[in-house]
Order: C-alpha cells, then structure tokens, then sequence
C-alpha cells in the first residue's frame, strides 16, 4: 500500500521441504511401534490400538516413545 513500507518474512528458520508427520501405529499396550502402511483417511484400527505422530526432518524417523 502507498506509504507502507515493504516487506519480506524470511525462510531461514523453516523446516526442510521433506520434512513430515510421520504416522504409526500400535496394535495394543505392550506391542512395538510400527510405521503405518496407510494414511489416516483409511486408517482402520481395533478397540485397543493406539495411533502416533511424530514430525520428523527426513533424517531419521523415530517412533512416537523415542
């Protein structure tokens, strides 16, 4: 706008573009974390199951407990 000066956010402190939330899954209490092998929208899971999330910057993927 005429009178506003201009200006332009920075970038530097956004995560890599191949960075994500992983998604996985855990069968019941004492089972292992496991990657999931679908997406939430047809994500089908029994009584019990637990779901994690965990944002990773494609360096390594750790489990939701790590």
């Amino acid at each position: 706008m005429e009178g506003e000066e201009s200006f332009t956010e920075s970038c530097d402190s956004m995560p890599p573009a191949y960075a994500y939330w992983s998604l996985w899954v855990k069968s019941s209490a004492d089972a292992d974390w496991e990657y999931a092998q679908e997406g939430l929208g047809t994500l089908q899971l029994a009584p019990g199951a637990s779901v994690g999330l965990r944002y990773t910057t494609g360096t390594d993927t750790p489990t939701p407990g790590s």
